[in-house]
């Protein structure tokens, strides 16, 4: 039974439209242990398959404040028209992603809404304009809903910059990196001793989407391929292109690579970061910065392609990360491993990313 609030209790408050991914029970645990709660009410796409794998604790579903709207139920207009009543009456949206294409079009019929919308930028949502026609249905309803919101929050600034060049958007840009992790919890996985190993391991990508770019990484890594293992995380994304990759990948390098197809608890993944020695995101856009962000911690060697926004956000920050055309097997010196952690416990460290989530999600 769907739990629906009165319009008083809607007026005074924030909305948040989110489509159910890994990252979202976590982000709805730091809500609930570092905002006022109350004020803030969650509208939860998900199919049953993702309410299975991204399980939310039963504790937080029975919250009067998460709505969950199961795609995979008939009745589409009953659920968009509690959407609406949501969007009309809140006193502030906040966009997880541009991902559900009927609220952007509720929110298109509602445009006055629009100055209160704060988008989310989760990093696909931005770059469709490269895949979008420019004058497709599609496209034109981001372009006039985009123009007019009143803040993003982007992972990396330089997609804040694209916003504004591709989109025109008047939306002032609001804080950064919305969804917390904290790296002091790392510190033990810093200090654990690894086994001696014969062979570099190299992770590439951070999922099954094409924009991995894994065949070009694969080529690029064949000439090394007995002298690495290869761990390749393609545990959520495209199911036709996981199968693909993984053929690709098994052919190229037999027994040594290493296919993640299952989704696993973040500590065994995170314990697979730590077995890594490089890391090779190929993306032509600021993709997987969780990861990114855990492997320098870590002291891991990344390769970036140069000329991105998450390549030179990380430069300008100062972290020693290394073009994908300048590949070789060397890994991180002692000094640059510790270069990275400390400048991420610096510049993420849990005070401040605290005060940045507060300042997003309640300012």
């Amino acid at each position: 039974m769907q739990k629906i609030h009165t319009k008083k209790e809607i007026q005074a408050s924030r909305i948040h439209i989110l489509v159910l991914e890994k990252f979202i029970p976590t982000f709805l645990a730091h809500a609930k242990e570092y905002l006022d709660f109350s004020s803030h009410i969650f509208i939860i796409f998900a199919s049953d398959e993702n309410l299975k794998k991204f399980a939310i604790p039963e504790i937080e579903l029975l919250n009067k404040n998460i709505i969950i709207l199961n795609t995979n139920i008939q009745g589409r207009f009953k659920k968009y028209s509690l959407l609406a009543k949501y969007i009309y009456h809140a006193k502030k949206i906040y966009l997880h992603g541009l991902w559900v294409i009927y609220a952007n079009i509720i929110l298109a019929l509602f445009f006055h809404k629009l100055k209160q919308c704060h988008w989310l930028i989760w990093g696909g949502d931005l770059y469709e304009y490269q895949t979008n026609k420019k004058y497709s249905k599609k496209e034109f309803l981001r372009r006039f809903i985009i123009k007019r919101f009143g803040s993003i929050t982007p992972v990396v600034y330089g997609d804040y910059k694209l916003a504004q060049k591709y989109y025109k958007t008047r939306a002032k840009c609001v804080g950064e990196m919305f969804y917390m992790q904290f790296y002091e919890k790392y510190e033990a996985l810093w200090n654990a001793k690894t086994l001696p190993k014969d062979k570099t391991i190299i992770q590439v990508g951070n999922s099954a989407t094409s924009s991995n770019h894994h065949k070009e990484v694969l080529e690029l890594l064949y000439p090394y391929k007995d002298k690495i293992n290869i761990i390749l995380p393609l545990s959520y994304g495209e199911e036709d292109y996981c199968v693909e990759i993984k053929k690709f990948a098994c052919e190229k390098f037999g027994d040594s690579a290493h296919i993640l197809e299952d989704f696993i608890p973040l500590e065994e993944y995170n314990k697979i970061l730590k077995s890594t020695d490089i890391a090779i995101f190929a993306t032509n856009r600021q993709q997987a910065m969780g990861n990114i962000f855990v492997l320098l911690f870590l002291g891991k060697k990344i390769y970036l392609k140069e000329g991105y926004t998450h390549y030179e956000f990380l430069k300008q920050k100062g972290f020693r990360i290394f073009d994908i055309k300048e590949f070789n097997l060397n890994k991180l010196s002692i000094d640059e491993a510790l270069h990275n952690k400390n400048l991420i416990l610096s510049e993420y460290s849990m005070q401040k990313q605290i005060q940045n989530f507060r300042y997003v999600f309640d300012s």
